[in-house]
């Protein structure tokens, strides 16, 4: 899991201060973003930054997270499964004051879930057994949706105490599409970080043609699909290859270049 939030833009800097603030504020954090942005590295560098670094980080997946399996998930009960722990935590959780509860997608939680997630940390009931209630703090909460949840929350679609409950603060990361000066820095990462993987010692920059061609492509699956980009070109050893099969997607799914004429 990479953990380092990348580029020096006005975004990233903007990013970066508020996830200094929220480590220091200890409240609850909404993170909001198009899929691929990197919400969940957010989460997982203010986790790493926290005072609950030595606790457990547990990711629940919303999208598949069964309306029979919430209970046990959050209790920790054998029926439960966690994903995205933290290396020599184990898979199995109950949640404590010392972890840090991230839920990937909240938005995609039926009403009936959300008002019982809320009813049970208002209720201290994620706490352990046996742990002093009188000096329980409960977990920290991390959330993500892939928009705004204010108009969910207006139209009924979002339950407003739970709404409240995860907002504590909230963290917008743009599109990739919306801060391309970060597009090079993220192409010298990733040529180096998968280098060695593709076997290829001596990755080729794209030359400046190559780099405004990119940076004006629309990446409507951000992030994600930059890697991939980049990983694919440590297959085919071809910048020319690579834009010309992202100019026919483009085409395909009408995500143009916007080149200019």
């Amino acid at each position: 899991m990479e953990d380092t939030l990348l580029g020096s833009g006005p975004s990233m800097e903007r990013i970066r201060n508020q996830i200094n603030q929220a480590v220091e504020s200890g409240v609850n954090i909404l993170i909001c973003g198009e899929n691929g942005v990197g919400k969940e590295l957010a989460a997982r560098n203010i986790y790493r930054k926290s005072s609950r670094q030595e606790g457990p980080f547990v990711k629940i997946n919303c999208e598949i997270l069964p309306k029979m399996m919430l209970s046990s998930k959050l209790y920790g009960n054998e029926g439960g499964f966690f994903s995205g722990t933290e290396p020599n935590q184990g898979r199995q959780h109950k949640i404590s004051n010392g972890c840090v509860l991230f839920f990937d997608k909240i938005h995609v939680i039926p009403l009936s879930i959300q008002a019982e997630i809320f009813q049970m940390i208002r209720r201290d009931k994620l706490l352990q057994p046996g742990l002093n209630r009188s000096k329980s703090t409960g977990p920290l909460i991390l959330s993500t949706a892939t928009h705004a949840l204010e108009p969910d929350v207006q139209e009924g679609k979002f339950d407003e105490k739970l709404y409240h409950l995860i907002n504590g603060m909230q963290i917008y990361i743009p599109p990739l599409r919306n801060r391309t000066e970060e597009i090079p820095t993220l192409i010298d990462y990733y040529l180096e970080k998968y280098a060695f993987q593709f076997k290829n010692s001596l990755p080729l920059q794209p030359d400046s043609n190559v780099i405004q061609q990119l940076m004006r492509y629309q990446w409507p699956e951000n992030i994600d699909q930059l890697r991939d980009v980049v990983q694919r070109f440590l297959t085919l050893g071809d910048w020319t290859i690579i834009v010309e099969e992202l100019l026919s997607s483009a085409r395909k799914t009408s995500h143009s270049l916007n080149m200019v004429s």
